[in-house]
């Protein structure tokens, strides 16, 4: 071997991933074959038999389009981010169609397989004569309603005629309007986004930023702290997104996109200027 020299060999993927790519810091959990990661979606087949399970991510910061996912230290697949589809793009609807279809047979087949083992599923029809009444124990009988005599009917009736009809309630106008507003209010609060990661956080109040919708001082501080707290590969990653977005914005407006006023101001001024 000493005689032969040094000869190239060619790194696999999980190699290369270890020395160039970002290591996600926190653990992702595996959702029906999918991970959500950075306000994305990322599927492939593998990930169906993790479902539950936590795995490790490495990313391309620069290339949202894939990560590669390892669990216990082993390498998994590259997963791909999802393909949200439209109404107006046929040939894209048809392949995610296709695409669910596909993964959706996966899916059965590994359903099968895991409970292919598992004695005695059988539906009531197949269940043997001497078992049934076993299985239907504790069933409820249906109860046959009550009968009563046409004589006892008319009484009732006119019994119920003969009430004095109940005065309408008067609504306050005002004041249900004001409790529709009050409980939307309410509901608003109650079902507002959650993160989990501030990384998510700044994510939606950037791209409520490139719609022109507004932000409360709050969510202006908490923009502020994680912008001071980013190092200087960090702080590029974001800028590039952010300018990225706000043109994709910016070129929607200008193909004849409906927006607000807010919207048609995205172009002015350095929306993107990280203040670290």
């Amino acid at each position: 071997m000493a005689q032969e020299g040094f000869r190239p060999r060619y790194a696999d993927e999980a190699i290369l991933a270890t020395i160039f790519l970002y290591r996600e810091r926190r653990p992702r959990k595996v959702d029906r074959g999918m991970i959500r990661f950075r306000n994305e979606f990322y599927t492939h087949e593998e990930l169906l038999r993790l479902s539950g399970e936590w795995v490790e991510v490495r990313y391309d910061p620069y290339d949202p389009e894939w990560i590669l996912v390892f669990h216990r230290g082993e390498f998994v697949c590259r997963a791909e981010a999802v393909i949200y589809s439209s109404m107006k793009d046929a040939e894209l609807a048809a392949r995610k169609i296709e695409e669910k279809h596909r993964r959706r047979k996966r899916f059965l087949e590994i359903y099968r397989e895991l409970t292919r083992g598992i004695p005695d599923i059988r539906q009531f029809s197949e269940v043997p004569k001497e078992e049934r009444p076993q299985a239907v124990f504790g069933r409820p009988k249906h109860e046959e309603p009550p009968v009563i005599s046409e004589e006892e009917f008319e009484r009732q009736l006119a019994e119920l005629a003969a009430e004095p009809a109940q005065p309408e309630p008067q609504i306050d106008e005002e004041a249900f309007a004001r409790e529709l507003e009050e409980r939307a209010a309410m509901q608003a609060e109650e079902n507002g986004p959650v993160f989990v990661y501030k990384s998510d956080r700044y994510m939606y109040l950037l791209e409520r930023l490139a719609k022109g919708e507004g932000i409360s001082a709050e969510d202006a501080a908490f923009m502020a702290e994680f912008e001071a707290e980013m190092d200087q590969t960090e702080a590029s990653y974001w800028d590039d997104y952010c300018r990225v977005m706000f043109e994709r914005e910016r070129e929607e407006i200008t193909a004849g996109a409906v927006g607000t006023p807010a919207q048609k101001d995205i172009g002015g001024g350095e929306p993107c200027e990280m203040s670290s």
